[in-house]
């Protein structure tokens, strides 16, 4: 998430911001990062895999719009 981060923001978010939004989005709620790491595995390991592979596909869809919108990403 510091990667997309990063490319898509000349001004760093703080952390706060970026454990809601791994929070909200990428771990849908969940507490432990050991959710998105799990989704992400069977991603990669199973990309026949249609349920799991739509779920990060959405995730991340859900991540760069939301990023998006913010206004940290209007001041590019």
């Amino acid at each position: 998430m510091n990667d997309v981060l990063k490319y898509l923001f000349r001004i760093d978010l703080s952390a706060a911001s970026k454990a809601q939004i791994k929070k909200d989005i990428l771990l849908g709620g969940q507490v432990t990062d050991g959710y998105w790491t799990d989704i992400w595995n069977t991603y990669v390991s199973t990309p026949s895999n249609t349920a799991n592979t739509t779920l990060v596909r959405n995730r991340l869809r859900d991540l760069l719009k939301y990023c998006m919108d913010l206004s940290e990403f209007q001041l590019i």
